[in-house]
């Protein structure tokens, strides 16, 4: 069994999708349709996905607080978020406290002074475990694409040529993990032409090695 464990997640958006306003719902498509696109061998070509813009804080690193009493975890590439557009605080989607043995999950908040960026977690009123971060270390951003909780995605990934054979892994997701009786392989044999269909997905195929792929989408799924 495959499992790949989501959490809050996040990819690159589509220019479709930038007029949508945050913090509301909506169905994400990448890449854009009719555009010419290249990934590599174990990228995704095609995603779609249910979720919402945030404001959100992302750390490149890995930084603890450790006190006497307890440590604070900021943990890389994990999103800290605002629940709503009027939030002072940002919302960590892991425990981010330790102490004896225990964890909570506390917000955080920042403040930013020339190149460096300072993140706290509060509780109560009451802020504390400052840890400091370069700017290029951490991006905080208005609009950051979050899968919703329990939603459905869905994904196609380049797995390499043999021959004039073309091989895809399509992947479901929900609830966080993907599971393989949700995960199909699939391929085209490109002596029978240069289109690739599956769940409603069309893509064209420009050029193809076992190392990288050039193509277009023509239509997205459909499911």
């Amino acid at each position: 069994m495959r499992l790949l464990m989501l959490g809050v997640m996040i990819f690159t958006l589509s220019i479709q999708a930038q007029n949508v306003p945050v913090y509301q719902n909506f169905t994400s498509n990448k890449p854009n349709l009719n555009e010419k696109n290249e990934v590599y061998l174990g990228d995704k070509m095609l995603e779609q996905a249910e979720g919402s813009y945030k404001a959100c804080v992302i750390p490149k690193e890995t930084k603890l607080a450790n006190k006497r009493m307890y440590t604070i975890e900021y943990r890389a590439n994990e999103p800290m978020c605002k629940m709503s557009q009027n939030d002072k605080d940002y919302q960590p989607m892991y425990d981010n406290y330790r102490d004896s043995g225990n964890s909570n999950r506390f917000p955080i908040r920042i403040s930013t002074k020339g190149n460096t960026v300072t993140v706290k977690y509060c509780q109560m009123g009451l802020c504390a475990g400052k840890v400091k971060f370069d700017k290029s270390m951490i991006e905080v951003s208005d609009k950051t694409f979050v899968y919703a909780p329990n939603s459905f995605q869905q994904s196609i990934e380049y797995a390499g040529k043999s021959g004039n054979k073309l091989n895809f892994t399509y992947t479901e997701f929900k609830s966080g993990m993907s599971r393989d009786a949700f995960t199909r392989n699939f391929q085209i044999d490109l002596d029978e032409g240069d289109v690739a269909a599956f769940k409603g997905a069309i893509i064209k195929i420009h050029s193809a090695t076992n190392i990288s792929i050039v193509y277009e989408v023509l239509r997205n799924f459909q499911s």
